[in-house]
């Protein structure tokens, strides 16, 4: 998917890494990819955002 505002290309495979970064800089492009990959993972928004703020405190945890 491509946002009218951004060449960037929403993989459907994303990483973790990938949506940590994706929740430090929320922006209105920013904020319709991480809507459309929720949506292609099959989850609702609200989940997506949990398990991405799991997956940085894990990664906090284990600095």
């Amino acid at each position: 998917m491509t946002s009218k505002n951004s060449k960037v290309k929403v993989d459907s495979k994303i990483n973790t890494d990938s949506k940590v970064k994706m929740l430090r800089n929320p922006d209105e492009t920013l904020w319709r990819q991480v809507k459309a990959q929720a949506a292609l993972d099959g989850v609702t928004l609200t989940q997506w955002v949990e398990e991405a703020i799991r997956i940085r405190l894990a990664q906090e945890s284990n600095e």
